[in-house]
This record gives structure tokens, C-alpha cells and sequence, in this order.
């Protein structure tokens, strides 16, 4: 994944959609302690939709957020 610069490039003025986007990756963190993969333990079209969005998450809207340290399965 693309090395950015570490702090969100959102304004202020967002944080409210910029946490419900945090709150979505933190739901996929415990969907991922109870299955191997989103939907259930094998491959499914849950896991290629959600790679688009984790990108742009990380890429432009919370890229603190998108690491090992908080999401860990999501990163993997």
C-alpha cells in the first residue's frame, strides 16, 4: 500500500463521516475475529468489494487508521 503521509488529509470539518468510515473498518476488524475472511471463512465477493474501499480509506480519508496497530486483520 502507498506510503502517505500519516496524517488525515480530511478537514475538521468531515470528522463526522471520516469516523463512520473508522466505525466500518472497526466492524470489519471483528467480523475478521470471528472468520477467516469478511462473510465467512472462505473468499467471497465481500472481500474483493471491500478492497477498493480500504484503499481509498487509507490512501486519502484516514490513513492513521489504516495500520497494523489498529486494524490489524483488515491490513493483513
Amino acid at each position: 500500500m502507498a506510503a502517505r503521509c500519516r496524517e488525515s488529509p480530511i478537514p475538521r470539518k468531515n470528522a463526522q463521516p471520516r469516523g463512520k468510515l473508522v466505525a466500518l473498518l472497526d466492524r470489519m476488524e471483528q467480523s475478521l475475529t470471528e472468520t477467516k475472511w469478511l462473510a465467512a471463512d472462505t473468499y467471497s465477493i465481500a472481500d474483493i468489494g471491500a478492497v477498493p474501499f480500504v484503499e481509498r480509506i487509507e490512501e486519502e480519508i484516514a490513513p492513521d487508521e489504516v495500520s497494523a496497530a489498529n486494524h490489524p486483520r483488515v491490513t493483513a
